[in-house]
């Protein structure tokens, strides 16, 4: 859920929320929003059993599909330009097509989309 729906779930503010995620972040030793996303749907039982938006991603190139792959796994924009050798900003273009293919709607549902498809 996006900090806005969460806080409006619970009836606080959205600066309360995003002040949580950073407090758990910081006592998990997490530096990346996406660590905190990956680490719920791999072990707090978030996984969705069916997509109903219909995921697309056997339309991703082999570029996006091996960025998806980085991004299960938790890592940055810059992680993944280091790591692959490329702009961080040639990755961001590649997650917002990914993004795009995959019907996501924030990051984290783009994030849980990915650990769905790419994360044992």
């Amino acid at each position: 859920m996006s900090s806005l729906a969460i806080a409006t779930a619970l009836g606080i503010s959205i600066h309360t929320v995003r002040q949580h995620r950073t407090n758990m972040r910081r006592k998990m030793d997490m530096r990346h929003p996406s660590a905190l996303v990956r680490y719920a749907i791999l072990h707090l039982g978030e996984r969705r059993a069916d997509d109903p938006q219909g995921c697309r991603h056997d339309l991703l190139s082999s570029r996006e599909r091996e960025i998806c792959q980085l991004v299960g796994k938790g890592l940055s924009n810059d992680d993944i330009a280091t790591r692959l050798r490329i702009s961080p900003l040639t990755v961001r273009k590649h997650r917002q097509n990914a993004m795009r293919k995959f019907g996501a709607q924030s990051t984290a549902d783009f994030i849980r989309r990915v650990a769905d498809a790419f994360v044992d």
